[in-house]
């Protein structure tokens, strides 16, 4: 709940969508649970990425793509990223991406039982 725009019934439902967080050896293996990473096509030696899987978890990638629109509105971090990417793709493309960054900070933080004030601490340094 340290995260801008996760409140208690989000960080629950995240939370329990999740389950043990040590299930995940990377932060990759937790995005393409929740369907965040983009599908790749690939024919011969071409490789295409395309819209996001969406495979996995669906209430989990449900619930972080409405957290991401209240954080990309509450973080200034989270809000400059979201304005280049709208710039670059559009308001629904930026708020997925708003939306992985998300999960993955919340895999960080889980792995290592840290706050998101300490995360952003960390990062600046």
């Amino acid at each position: 709940m340290t995260i801008p725009g996760i409140s208690y019934y989000s960080a629950l439902m995240i939370s329990a969508e999740i389950g043990d967080i040590r299930r995940f050896d990377q932060s990759k293996q937790l995005v393409s649970y929740g369907g965040l990473n983009p599908s790749v096509y690939q024919s011969g030696e071409k490789c295409y990425t395309g819209r996001i899987s969406k495979e996995g978890s669906k209430n989990l990638r449900r619930i972080l793509i409405q957290c991401a629109n209240i954080a990309a509105q509450k973080d200034k971090r989270l809000r400059s990223y979201y304005m280049k990417k709208k710039l670059a793709k559009g308001h629904n493309k930026a708020i997925v991406a708003v939306a992985r960054k998300m999960l993955i900070n919340i895999y960080v933080m889980l792995k290592h039982n840290i706050t998101y004030d300490h995360l952003r601490r960390n990062k600046a340094s």
